[in-house]
């Protein structure tokens, strides 16, 4: 789904991460990685998502009031996964191309 969002494989390429060798990422300037929220650190986070909608008690996915990265709840909330994967996009795309503008310019 966020492939496809991205206009597909000519833009995102999918790794399995547990198949993948670290030469493959070499040549990549950003990686989208999808994992649970848990036990998760590293890298620099681009685009964040409004935790309106969502019921959850606590969650170590938050920071300054919106979770990093891109939440979804697939038990409780896949009729709203679409929607969400589309505005989430829409900022990374945003973001990526801000930032190679910028290095463009340097």
């Amino acid at each position: 789904m966020i492939q496809k969002e991205f206009d597909g494989e000519n833009v995102v390429t999918l790794h399995n991460i547990l198949e993948a060798e670290d030469s493959e990422f070499k040549n990549y300037q950003y990686l989208i990685i999808g994992s649970p929220t848990w036990n998760v650190g590293g890298g620099t986070t681009a685009g964040f998502c409004s935790t309106d909608g969502y019921d959850f008690n606590e969650s170590k996915a938050l920071k300054n009031g919106k979770f990093v990265g891109l939440a979804l709840d697939e038990d409780k909330q896949s009729d709203l996964t679409q929607e969400r994967v589309k505005t989430w996009v829409v900022q990374v795309k945003k973001r990526f191309f801000f930032v190679a503008l910028n290095s463009c310019n340097n």
